[in-house]
């Protein structure tokens, strides 16, 4: 059967390939067609085409992917994220309510405009040959699509593609999303229920691009930073709301806590900072982020950087004088090279403890999932199992912020 002409209100999908693809295909969608939900795009026919391919064809859904929607626009504000997080979450539920997991949520596959979001490529992703997107697949996706995978990789949605004035908000909501362990994971019916509480929605804002305007988004780079912090935390919406109350009451205060935090600062500057740890409100107030949430955004950066081979994303992780730019200046050589190839990599942090902090300069404790992979170089090919990795990461504040010195296995 060949694929007739396509309608401007519809999007056509290459799913599999072959009659054995589209018996597939069928069975899934019969399973989706089970299945009611505003955010979730269903294909309405399938067909085969002319070189062998299996065609599903789905209406055209209003608004702009998030991908692309991040190479017009800094990133989403807390709101918007929980509008995201609240959209997605549920028609997440309502997949895994039928027995079906997604397989590939990533900021490709959602299209947002207004206050709706929606999934789509709903039928593809959970083929058998399928792993996920590079960066947001949980690590055992490698192995199959399951519905804590698709709640670990909404996570990383959220992180990706928040603002920097909300990652850190962002962060603490999507932490128990993206935990190592499947089991530790909440369940999307959770998620969606919890971003309610942890943001007021609010709808998200799609710029009206001209031809200029629409050049200069395909020339932005595509945002690909993402951050985790304090991944321990335990998913505790009322948690949130007490934290979020105490921040409303603190800043009540005014004049009182300034006075107090200068108080504070005070002491701790006169002072070498010794072998005590700063506390963490110290830190925060001098330099933004904690010195464990550094480290872990810092590790999590570098492992998102070696699963995109992006070689200049690594080196912007450390210092250029120090000891840890040294290191990784072989390796960069060979991801820019193509002599350093890894397949189906990706990586986690779980948790970040600090050792010793004081006066700009921190050591943390790091620890990280690394999914199976495929290493391909000039020494051969090989398989590389998962693994999870504990090292001992050195930091320091500079101009650029906080960078990493030093990274060593722990002992």
């Amino acid at each position: 059967m060949t694929l007739t002409a396509p309608q401007a209100d519809s999007v056509t999908r290459i799913v599999g390939r072959g009659p054995v693809g589209l018996a597939a295909a069928r069975q899934r969608l019969d399973e989706l067609r089970r299945i009611d939900h505003p955010s979730l795009c269903v294909p309405t026919s399938l067909e085969l085409g002319a070189s062998g391919e299996v065609l599903a064809r789905s209406a055209r859904v209003p608004g702009t992917d998030l991908a692309s929607l991040m190479r017009m626009r800094e990133g989403l504000s807390a709101g918007e994220c929980a509008t995201v997080g609240m959209e997605i979450g549920e028609a997440l539920a309502a997949l895994h309510a039928g027995g079906l997991a997604h397989g590939d949520v990533s900021p490709a596959n959602i299209v947002a405009s207004g206050r709706r979001a929606v999934l789509v490529d709903v039928l593809a992703g959970a083929g058998v040959d399928e792993r996920g997107t590079p960066g947001f697949a949980a690590p055992e996706r490698a192995v199959a699509a399951t519905p804590a995978a698709d709640v670990f990789s909404l996570g990383r949605v959220l992180l990706s593609v928040s603002s920097d004035e909300a990652r850190e908000r962002v962060a603490a909501w999507a932490a128990p999303m993206t935990a190592p362990r499947a089991l530790d994971r909440p369940a999307a019916s959770e998620c969606a229920r919890a971003m309610e509480r942890c943001a007021p929605p609010l709808p998200i804002r799609v710029p009206e691009l001209g031809v200029a305007a629409s050049v200069r988004a395909q020339a932005r780079e595509e945002l690909a930073e993402t951050v985790r912090e304090d991944s321990g935390r335990a998913w505790r919406v009322r948690r949130a709301i007490a934290s979020y109350a105490r921040i409303a009451a603190i800043a009540c205060a005014g004049l009182v806590a300034l006075a107090l935090l200068a108080t504070i600062l005070g002491g701790y500057l006169l002072s070498s900072g010794g072998g005590e740890p700063w506390p963490r409100p110290v830190f925060a107030a001098l330099f933004g982020t904690p010195p464990d949430a550094a480290a872990a955004s810092l590790v999590q950066r570098r492992l998102d950087a070696l699963a995109a081979s992006d070689a200049a994303g690594l080196l912007k992780t450390t210092d250029p004088a120090s000891p840890a730019r040294a290191d990784d200046l072989e390796l960069t050589d060979a991801l820019g090279s193509g002599g350093l190839i890894l397949e189906g990599f990706s990586g986690t942090v779980g948790a970040a403890e600090i050792l010793v902090a004081g006066n700009g300069e921190a050591t943390a404790r790091v620890t990280y999932a690394v999914s199976a992979h495929v290493e391909s170089g000039t020494a051969g090919r090989g398989e590389r199992p998962g693994a999870l990795v504990v090292s001992e990461v050195e930091i320091r504040w500079g101009p650029g912020g906080w960078r990493i010195e030093r990274i060593q296995p722990a002992p």
